[in-house]
């Protein structure tokens, strides 16, 4: 069943920080949730927790549940606190692909996203903003640009202007995901808040290791990714966030 994506999410489940307030950072294990909107939420935008910083690993599972639809992605949903930034890592095996939903939504204009995602992602990426202007082009790691950046298909757009001009923007389709694309994140920007990209490696089971990408950036090494080469952006379409934000430091 697909996901309700919007701000304004009502969901019937328990607020996983009213029922642990340490989760706010650390690992937690994603499983279907077949009587629940999502298979995890985690709203941090409670007036008690202002300020406090989001950093969680969500470790997808290795098998499908008895009960989940074949279609079914595993959703997954995280709006951060006032003021506070938000670090995300997926965490997927190399053994199994399973497919997902990611829903960030950061409350607060100072607020940052960090994004891990895993090196054999293939879909789309929605940067959004609730304000007039389009959000900056993330900045993209030497990891995620070595394996991710050609299986995914990024748009930034805003909530009253036409989508930003540095991004590929294609209506979803059938063929979208017939093509396995089928992995997909949403960011949820209130104003100016940046966007960082990063690499989870399935292989390794770790982030990425940033002086190993660099040099694979910087001569051309990254001729094979782990999820297969796809078609994620189109010939001659320009790349965002430039070829050398992979030098920048966090």
């Amino acid at each position: 069943m697909e996901k309700s994506r919007t701000l304004l999410h009502k969901s019937s489940e328990k607020s996983l920080l009213d029922q642990h307030p340490s989760s706010l950072r650390g690992s937690h294990r994603i499983r279907y949730q077949r009587s629940q909107d999502w298979d995890f939420y985690l709203d941090a935008s409670s007036p008690r927790v202002a300020r406090q910083h989001v950093d969680v690993s969500l470790i997808l599972p290795h098998y499908r549940a008895r009960n989940q639809p074949l279609d079914h992605r595993l959703g997954m949903f995280i709006a951060g606190s006032n003021g506070g930034d938000l670090k995300v890592k997926i965490c997927r095996q190399f053994s199994s692909r399973t497919p997902f939903h990611l829903t960030v939504h950061a409350p607060s204009s100072k607020s940052d996203v960090t994004l891990y995602l895993p090196s054999d992602f293939k879909g789309r990426i929605v940067l959004s903003s609730s304000t007039s202007t389009s959000p900056s082009p993330p900045t993209l790691s030497a990891g995620f640009t070595n394996h991710i950046l050609r299986n995914a298909i990024i748009h930034s757009r805003s909530t009253t202007s036409p989508p930003h001009p540095d991004f590929n923007f294609q209506p979803e389709s059938d063929c979208y995901h017939s093509k396995g694309y089928d992995d997909e994140v949403r960011v949820e920007l209130n104003g100016g808040g940046n966007v960082k990209l990063r690499m989870w490696d399935v292989t390794t089971g770790e982030v990425e290791k940033k002086g190993k990408e660099v040099w694979k950036k910087m001569f051309g090494g990254s001729g094979k990714c782990c999820g297969g080469c796809g078609a994620g952006i189109t010939p001659g379409a320009r790349r965002p966030g430039g070829e050398w934000d992979f030098l920048l430091d966090d």
